[in-house]
């Protein structure tokens, strides 16, 4: 699920090197709390939540994204961009300076949103549908099969 991170500055950040936090260190929520990417109109924008500050580059991989909703519309074609929702939390996963991949591994989550079902027996009415969400670690980010 989602190997790719949309929030790609995160993806080759060091915490050890530009953040300052010792090599082997759990990167915590002070440095590192989470980040929620969705598009408007098109464009993907990417929030971070840190709790002093986020000081790593928020660069934002559309293509990462528009990966996930191509992937999600497999399953229901009506799904847009502007439906999914993809947060990345600190799980406490993951270590400064990791030389195999990011820094953090985040609890990735991807939630839908805004999104209504046709019912045809109710004269072509539509039923708004619940926000759904399916969350799983990041783990190592490489891959490509998920995305």
């Amino acid at each position: 699920m989602v190997t790719d991170l949309v929030p790609s500055g995160l993806a080759t950040y060091s915490f050890a090197v530009e953040g300052g936090i010792p090599q082997g260190t759990p990167v915590g929520t002070d440095d590192f709390g989470s980040i929620t990417c969705q598009s408007a109109s098109g464009a993907v924008s990417c929030n971070a939540v840190c709790g002093a500050s986020c000081d790593w580059p928020t660069t934002i991989d559309t293509t990462a994204f528009d990966r996930i909703v191509a992937r999600m519309r497999l399953i229901y074609p009506a799904i847009s961009a502007d439906n999914v929702v993809v947060e990345y939390n600190n799980s406490g996963l993951g270590f400064s300076g990791d030389p195999n991949g990011p820094d953090v591994s985040p609890l990735v989550t991807v939630r839908l949103r805004n999104m209504s079902f046709p019912m045809f027996f109710m004269l072509g009415q539509r039923v708004p549908l619940p926000s759904f969400s399916y969350a799983l670690t990041l783990e190592d980010a490489q891959g490509t099969i998920a995305n």
